[in-house]
């Protein structure tokens, strides 16, 4: 009975531990795409296989969300890593969005199909927070191709300020009341 109490505690424990080196391997991962992204020096790549969008939003608290849509790939994409990184922030400090880092589940995309519940999405969407309206991205896409034989990887921008939305007044109507209203006077001065 010790023995197997024993036997049961060093799996437990072994078990753990490889959680624990696969959560270190994800960090080291996250933070080498960071490191990528400010070698990098803010040069776009030449062709970017996707399209991409930034939005943003003004949240109740005064800060504003943004989110980055990857989406229309132009090739297939397998084990897609993103990582978004404003780069005017502490980069050790704050935490940047990102996919296919942390997830267990691979992120894949392929041109003109989409099927979310078998891994492949027709968007991948990362979302942040940011204390100005002003909200400038560094990204990196890596992405493995059909075989998984060769990694590719991109660098792009992104840049977007916040406007807060022009409320124009309603245009007065015109009524017929108000119109006839208007004849009936003209004419009576006219008369006079």
């Amino acid at each position: 009975m010790k023995k197997t109490i024993l036997i049961l505690a060093v799996c437990i424990m072994l078990s753990g531990c490889g959680a624990n080196k696969k959560e270190k391997e994800n960090i080291n991962n996250y933070y080498a795409n960071i490191e990528a992204i400010v070698l990098n020096n803010g040069n776009d790549s030449l062709e970017i296989p996707f399209e991409y969008k930034l939005n943003v939003t003004k949240k109740a608290d005064n800060q504003y969300e943004y989110s980055v849509e990857i989406l229309n790939p132009k090739v297939a994409m397998y084990s897609i890593e993103a990582v978004a990184v404003d780069l005017r922030t502490d980069l050790k400090a704050d935490m940047f969005p990102s996919c296919g880092i942390f997830e267990e589940e691979e992120i894949n995309m392929i041109p003109n199909q989409a099927n979310k519940d078998k891994g492949f999405p027709a968007k991948i969407v990362l979302n942040g927070v940011s204390k100005t309206p002003d909200v400038q991205l560094n990204m990196v896409v890596g992405w493995l191709n059909d075989n998984k034989s060769k990694s590719e990887k991109v660098y792009f921008k992104l840049k977007e300020t916040y406007k807060e939305p022009v409320v124009e007044k309603p245009k007065e109507e015109t009524t017929e009341e108000t119109t006839e209203e208007t004849t009936e006077e003209v004419t009576e001065e006219a008369t006079e």
